[in-house]
């Protein structure tokens, strides 16, 4: 349909059609679709949690803290392993 339409029409029906091509393309495989397409996609297809998890109740959540010696022993165990010889 579209090599029978000339001129300045033809151009910007061609455009739209290739700025939705490029927009699908950046679209993630749930926008794209309603459900997985393959076997490997059941997997994560649905990734947000059925519950909100509640950040106030410290029996449940426990995040990740850093203190000085948190900091110096990651810095120290980075350095060693730059420098150890892995030959």
């Amino acid at each position: 349909m579209v090599a029978f339409l000339g001129g300045e029409i033809g151009r910007q029906v061609e455009k739209s059609r290739f700025l939705n091509i490029i927009k699908q393309t950046n679209q993630t495989p749930p926008q794209k679709f309603d459900y997985p397409q393959t076997e490997a996609q059941e997997i994560g297809w649905c990734t947000k949690p059925l519950i909100e998890p509640l950040l106030t109740d410290y029996s449940l959540h426990h995040p990740k803290k850093h203190t000085e010696i948190t900091k110096f022993m990651d810095a120290y165990w980075r350095q060693k392993e730059q420098s150890t010889d892995h030959t």
